[in-house]
């Protein structure tokens, strides 16, 4: 968690202790007081922390001392996954070219602009496949964290935390990310509108030896 949200966090969690105290209930206080009965030697900042995100925790860790037990947080794997696969995916699409379209009645019904707009989706998707993880990455070091390379070895942010940046790049990476999943979507619509309502061979056609 960053520090911006886990500030949030606490604020959050102390509002609504002192709403709830405010209100004649006790439920709330009696929580954060176990909790900061087993971790007294801890902020208030961090009780809260603690409070709200596990109230029933025993023990915490930093992140130091996750590290040296060989577990943290791999931000950013994820992204280096998709970035290898789409080189993966585009490698293969040079080598095996898409079979030629076929003509469907999905196609008579949009006419001259079923190639254009097909065209266009296509293109989007491959951007925003390589656009939304790059935007993460960014995120990343913006923040002022390493990149993890699966638990091998780790890339040191090239500048220092910036928190005014990161939370721009972040604001970015989210509409990209939704953009992602929206035309995702369409896309996955659009092959299910050929499949179950016009029943052509478009669907079955991405299939592997489909044409055998």
């Amino acid at each position: 968690m960053h520090a911006d949200d886990a500030h949030k966090l606490a604020e959050q969690h102390f509002a609504t202790l002192v709403a709830a105290l405010e209100a004649g209930r006790s439920d709330a206080l009696v929580r954060y007081l176990e909790t900061a009965s087993r971790f007294h030697t801890y902020s208030f900042r961090n009780q809260c922390l603690i409070a709200a995100q596990c109230p029933t925790a025993t023990r915490v860790a930093g992140y130091q001392a996750w590290r040296q037990l060989g577990r943290w947080v791999r931000r950013g794997e994820t992204g280096i996954a998709i970035l290898a696969l789409l080189v993966a995916r585009l490698t293969w699409r040079s080598v095996d070219s898409s079979p030629p379209p076929e003509a469907t009645e999905f196609g008579a019904w949009m006419g001259k602009w079923l190639d254009p707009v097909a065209q266009i989706a296509h293109y989007a998707l491959y951007a925003l496949l390589v656009a939304v993880p790059v935007a993460g990455i960014v995120l990343q070091f913006a923040r002022g964290d390493a990149l993890p390379l699966f638990g091998i070895a780790e890339i040191s942010s090239p500048w220092l935390e910036d928190r005014a940046f990161a939370h721009n790049v972040k604001e970015v990476h989210e509409i990209l990310a939704h953009a992602l999943v929206v035309l995702a979507a369409f896309h996955a619509a659009a092959a299910l509108i050929h499949h179950c309502i016009f029943r052509d061979r478009t669907l079955v056609r991405m299939l592997p030896h489909s044409e055998e």
